[in-house]
């Protein structure tokens, strides 16, 4: 007679990692179908309303809740690992490798670490500014998570430009982007995705007043500024 085929059970805690991995995919696929519900459009400019100056940007909860998600699943993969561990601790008498795998405990220090390194961005993306704000006497731009503002006297060309940026292991992929070039040899790259906006449409917001000093304090009234760069276009 055949033998019968047999299959041992999960261990407890790699049952856990698996729901936490389901509940991971769903986010991943959910997040995914967001960002192409605010994906550009050829010729869009998207801006916020709520400003006291012209600020071309992507919707303000689009790439928070993105990142809000993934430092929720690290930090319950980190909380779950962390109380099977304890757990493990307390049955065992303080033996720490009687009480749980050391994959377990690897898988801990990785969550956990991961999660605080995720909090963090989280951080810093709140109180950064994406996008491009346009102020009659400057411009504002987000650099490495900071504020950076370039008075209109010192920026000399902007271009529309696809950078290439590394995607994986010995791979690249071209990032569309405004770039901004200052009389000081700086350059600054704002990408698409802080723009939620098409970068020629945006670079040539941005060329109509670097070229037309005297029209910059329409810039204060997000209406009149985008009516007036339109009819010019169309002029």
């Amino acid at each position: 007679m055949a033998a019968a085929l047999t299959f041992d059970s999960l261990p407890p805690y790699m049952t856990g990692y698996m729901w936490f991995g389901f509940f991971l995919s769903l986010w991943v696929m959910t997040a995914f179908c967001v960002s192409l519900s605010f994906d550009t459009k050829e010729d869009q400019i998207r801006v916020r309303t709520k400003s006291a100056c012209t600020w071309v940007s992507q919707e303000p909860l689009v790439h928070p809740l993105i990142l809000i998600g993934f430092s929720l699943i690290f930090t319950s993969f980190g909380a779950y690992s962390a109380w099977f561990v304890t757990t493990g601790l307390v049955q065992n008498d303080g033996n720490p490798w009687g009480s749980a795998p050391r994959l377990a405990w690897l898988m801990s220090l990785f969550f956990l670490g991961s999660s605080v390194y995720a909090w963090r961005q989280v951080a810093r993306y709140v109180r950064a500014n994406p996008g491009i704000r346009l102020a009659p006497e400057r411009i504002g731009i987000m650099h490495k998570h900071e504020d950076v503002y370039l008075p209109w006297s010192e920026v000399v060309r902007v271009t529309a430009e696809a950078v290439a940026k590394p995607a994986g292991r010995k791979k690249t992929e071209l990032v569309p982007s405004v770039r901004i070039e200052t009389d000081q040899g700086r350059v600054y790259y704002v990408e698409a995705f802080e723009l939620g906006s098409d970068p020629n449409a945006v670079a040539a917001l941005v060329r109509f007043y670097l070229g037309r000093p005297q029209d910059r304090e329409l810039l204060t009234n997000l209406e009149e500024a985008i009516r007036h760069f339109s009819d010019a276009q169309i002029s």
